[in-house]
């Protein structure tokens, strides 16, 4: 039986020369950036909410006036749980795969230009496409997909991009929680 190909590492930031949001993808060979434009980023982070809402099987069961809690519980728990794995297991920094033996990355920089998503059981298939074609897809369940959409929101908020969110559970003021 064959192992799995271990996936690929994402970071995010934020350029302020260029004024776009910078997913790094990195591996064992190679690490490229692709960049977001402003309009990109708040059409994948709409767009990953509008299908995290309608993929949810509880959202259409209960009241419409809980719907919104329903998802921002389930966001926020897939955040939490990030969190908890993220402390297990420390990174490993790029110093430490130098002193590792790890060979040279090779970097390359492309601007995205259409995102797809698509239903995949159990979970979504996703393709960042740049000008020559598809620059990333990956395979993600729910709790990967909201930790994806997390990352762009919470990058394009931190560079103050004054997204319109159109998923009123998505909005910042929506995701604090106050308990009496």
């Amino acid at each position: 039986m064959s192992t799995p190909a271990p996936r690929p590492s994402l970071a995010c930031g934020y350029s302020p020369q260029e004024d776009r949001l910078v997913l790094t993808v990195s591996d064992n060979e190679a690490s490229r950036s692709i960049h977001f434009t402003r309009r990109l980023t708040s059409k994948l982070v709409n767009a990953l909410a509008h299908v995290l809402e309608r993929s949810n099987e509880v959202v259409g069961k209960v009241p419409a006036a809980l719907r919104d809690d329903v998802i921002l519980l389930e966001h926020i728990q897939a955040l939490g749980r990030a969190s908890k794995a993220q402390k297990q297991v420390a990174p490993q920094t790029d110093a430490a795969r130098a002193a590792a033996g790890a060979p040279a990355r090779t970097k390359s920089a492309h601007l995205a230009v259409k995102v797809t998503i698509a239903p995949s059981p159990p979970g979504f298939h996703l393709i960042l496409f740049g000008r020559s074609g598809p620059l990333l897809q990956a395979r993600m369940n729910r709790e990967e997909l909201h930790r994806f959409l997390e990352l762009f929101r919470g990058h394009a908020e931190a560079a103050s991009w004054n997204l319109v969110m159109e998923s009123t559970w998505l909005q910042s003021e929506q995701s604090d929680i106050v308990i009496n």
